[in-house]
């Protein structure tokens, strides 16, 4: 691919839509999932079936991971909400 087309055609553009961010409240959800860690433990609860689910990662947790464990409490939450199947 010729860069210097894509450095021009950026140049022209009305620039890039990736998000398109759109808001809504907690009561027009089908599904609320809070997230959090700390250096021991991955925590997610889910509001609209009161249910909360722990994780003890107090022996391996080096601090400079922490944002990947936060990940790790978002994507765990994610799965666990797409294999089950949920009526509310």
């Amino acid at each position: 691919m010729d860069l210097c087309w894509v450095a021009e055609t950026m140049e022209t553009s009305m620039g890039l839509l990736i998000f398109d961010a759109t808001e809504w409240a907690p009561s027009e959800a089908d599904m609320v999932i809070y997230c959090d860690m700390s250096l021991t433990s991955l925590i997610f609860h889910c509001t609209t079936l009161n249910v909360t689910y722990y994780a003890d990662i107090t022996y391996f947790t080096p601090t400079h991971m922490i944002f990947g464990y936060e990940a790790l409490s978002i994507l765990s939450a994610l799965m666990w909400c797409t294999t089950h199947s949920f009526t509310t």
